[in-house]
């Protein structure tokens, strides 16, 4: 080694590789007088260390001076330093509205990053699908070891199924139509059939499917079912007892209805004894509100005595057979004791005429 001379004999830099943070750069000389002050990149710095420390890439000039003002230099370069840190570009969602399905995100970063929990993709382009909403902040790393983050956020995930109740107006037995709405659902919907309205109208028994769904797509149905209108008219018949003309009271019975009644006057009675002629109307209704009436018309009663009187013939004093006839009665009747309403005395006696009439009077 020449003492008169300064000779670099070896320049270290670490690391070599790509880095995020400092490069250090270490400068060997040899030769002069052994105490030398270092430059690095001709900036006229002085330094006693024979080491620099670099955050960016940089080249230039270091150059050694030993106290007698003898030197020595070497250009250097570093391009190994990546301080820029990692930034999503764009975060997408498909779909970004209302849905009831997964959402797949795609993260656009503005380098490439080492692989991320949980996503896939390499490079620059990574993807995840979710199941359900989630708010997180997602972390990664370039090939340095710079970090970088940014938000996921989905809030318009909704799976759970629609369900809605179906109320009727009236709820009971009816012979007015039937109002069924949809109601009590658990989210906002849209009925799909039905013209979109909420409510059906039955006029008779039967059924109807409401069909719906939310804003994410889910769907749901609620059937409506009916049995309990009726608007058949009430039918019944009267029975009597007895039938035809008598002296005794009449009982008439309202029977053979065509449905379960309750009599609404007669104090809810089915039957009603006639003790002489006249009118009676039963009134009636039946569990669904319809009406009816039965008007009954009695003219077969008669308890009044049965009176008639007798004829001679000859009336006075005869030797001649007497002639005595019934004559005079205020009604038709009948003799039970004799063939006619004639009868004959062959001497001076007595007769009783036995009659009835057509109700049974004597």
């Amino acid at each position: 080694m020449n003492p008169c001379t300064i000779e670099i004999t070896n320049l270290i830099q670490i690391p070599t590789t790509p880095a995020s943070g400092t490069v250090i750069l270490t400068v060997t000389a040899t030769g002069g007088s052994e105490i030398y002050e270092y430059s690095f990149n001709n900036s006229g710095t002085r330094q006693s260390g024979s080491s620099a420390t670099f955050s960016t890439n940089t080249s230039g000039i270091i150059m050694v001076r030993d106290s007698m003002g003898r030197t020595a230099s070497t250009g250097y370069s570093i391009t190994n330093i990546d301080n820029t840190l990692p930034e999503a570009v764009s975060v997408n969602y498909s779909p970004s509205s209302n849905t009831n399905q997964s959402v797949e995100v795609t993260l656009i970063i503005n380098k490439e990053v080492q692989s991320i929990p949980g996503w896939t993709g390499t490079g620059t382009t990574w993807t995840r699908i979710y199941a359900s909403n989630t708010t997180e902040t997602v972390t990664f790393y370039d090939l340095v070891g710079n970090s970088g983050s940014t938000g996921i956020e989905i809030t318009w995930i909704d799976k759970t199924p629609v369900t809605c109740t179906v109320t009727y107006d009236p709820s009971g037995k009816t012979n007015q139509d039937v109002t069924a709405t949809l109601t009590g659902c658990n989210k906002d919907i849209t009925v799909t059939n039905n013209s979109g309205n909420m409510t059906y109208i039955f006029t008779g028994n039967g059924e109807f499917t409401f069909e719906y769904e939310d804003d994410y797509g889910n769907t749901g149905s609620s059937k409506a079912e009916i049995s309990t209108i009726d608007k058949d008219p009430i039918t019944c018949t009267l029975v009597y007892d007895p039938e035809g003309k008598t002296n005794t009271d009449v009982t008439v019975t309202l029977t053979g209805c065509n449905k379960d009644i309750t009599v609404t006057n007669n104090s809810g009675d089915t039957t009603y004894i006639f003790t002489g002629n006249g009118e009676f109307t039963f009134e009636y209704e039946d569990d669904y509100g319809n009406t009816g009436s039965k008007t009954i018309n009695i003219s077969t009663i008669d308890k009044a005595p049965v009176t008639c009187s007798v004829t001679y013939s000859p009336a006075t004093n005869t030797n001649q057979d007497v002639v005595a006839t019934l004559t005079g009665c205020n009604k038709d009747i009948e003799v039970t004791n004799n063939s006619g309403i004639n009868y004959t005395f062959i001497e001076d006696g007595e007769f009783t005429f036995e009659f009835i009439d057509a109700a049974g009077n004597t």
